[in-house]
């Protein structure tokens, strides 16, 4: 993970992400979620834009200081941050109260979360989602090309005090409420949701182990039941 996977994000993401990372308003924030993985990694396509603090800031400003600069528009907003666009492209600003496990990676000149980071706060988005992404399923059966089951299990508890080894199981082994309508454009070559629950079974089977490269491109949008715990 030297280099960035630009093949994943359009260009005009890729321009966006570069002025930001030189704004020095958002010094303090560093790319996370989907977009960062993707870059990362290179498994699959994304759209958006998420930039994470774990510091303090004033909304209000930050908002008027992006709708001057970039002609963002904002959709909500709340104490801990706001949610917009800037152009066509959905940016979400916030505050996400949790301490960073890690230094952020940085790649020509991209601060993003790590591999590690990016797997707690995908257990955590399942948790809070009911399991209705499709798209964090697809992002944790890649993150096992990189960390063991028990790694991302740890990272999940490190990063949110509190949660148990059971709840995040629970959460990622019921795929019975997740939306299937919504596609996801992966990269590489050609396999089904089947695919992605043996590797489910295979993490499960394997806690310990990092797994090998898992290569798809296109999910056949059929529901299955989850693994009973």
């Amino acid at each position: 993970m030297n280099q960035l996977h630009t093949n994943t994000v359009s260009p005009e993401i890729l321009s966006l992400l570069n002025e930001l990372m030189k704004d020095n308003e958002m010094h303090n924030f560093r790319l996370v979620g989907e977009t960062a993985l993707s870059l990362l990694i290179g498994h699959r396509k994304s759209i958006d834009i998420d930039l994470f603090t774990d510091k303090d800031f004033n909304v209000l400003r930050v908002f008027e200081k992006l709708h001057d600069k970039y002609a963002y528009i904002q959709n909500s907003f709340s104490d801990t941050g706001t949610r917009g666009y800037i152009g066509t492209i959905k940016c979400d600003f916030f505050n996400h109260n949790h301490l960073w496990l890690d230094n952020p990676v940085v790649i020509d000149n991209i601060r993003m979360a790590s591999v590690k980071e990016i797997a707690a706060m995908k257990i955590y988005a399942i948790i809070e989602s009911n399991g209705k992404r499709l798209k964090d399923f697809v992002d944790i059966a890649f993150i096992s090309e990189f960390l063991s089951l028990q790694q991302i299990l740890s990272s999940f508890q490190e990063k949110y005090k509190g949660f148990t080894d059971t709840l995040a199981l629970k959460a990622m082994f019921h795929f019975g409420n997740i939306d299937f309508t919504k596609p996801i454009e992966l990269i590489s070559n050609e396999f089904n949701w089947t695919g992605f629950e043996k590797r489910f079974e295979l993490m499960l089977d394997n806690p310990n182990s990092v797994l090998p490269k898992l290569e798809s491109k296109t999910i056949a949008y059929k529901q299955k039941r989850g693994r009973k715990l």
